[in-house]
């Protein structure tokens, strides 16, 4: 419950993705507390991922609702150190599909007035330690 956290700060919350296996433990009941302050993240492992992203932001007009909606590609593994059932996502697939197919955004919106979007960011900690490092 994100309610009852200080309203100073600023809250990022984590939307687990279907691939995660953790979906199911989202409290949708948080995005009711959003503010124009806060942040919702999203790590996309697949397509998939993705696709149910962009239906949870418009489903909720999180654009609208949050200060940032933010995607993150599950990071690439090592061929043999591959978690089971999940490679990675390469970043630049991410980003491609962030650049033609936007969440949020219709092809009849008029491109010539700025439109909320989604900004991609790395997970730094996968660069800084060890891929395999947990807890980090």
């Amino acid at each position: 419950d994100i309610s009852v956290c200080d309203p100073r700060v600023i809250r990022i919350m984590d939307l687990k993705t279907p691939s995660s296996g953790e979906s199911e433990r989202n409290d949708w009941r948080n995005l009711e507390h959003l503010t124009a302050r806060d942040e919702v993240k999203f790590v996309i492992g697949e397509r998939r991922d993705y696709e149910w992203a962009k239906d949870v932001i418009e489903r909720h007009d999180l654009l609208s609702r949050c200060g940032a909606v933010l995607m993150s590609p599950v990071f690439e593994q090592p061929t043999g150190l591959e978690i089971a059932g999940m490679p990675g996502l390469a970043m630049r697939d991410l980003a491609d599909w962030l650049l033609h197919e936007p969440p949020g955004r219709s092809d009849s919106v008029d491109r010539a007035e700025p439109q909320p979007m989604v900004r991609m960011q790395a997970q730094l900690h996968k660069f800084i330690w060890d891929p395999q490092m947990r807890g980090v």
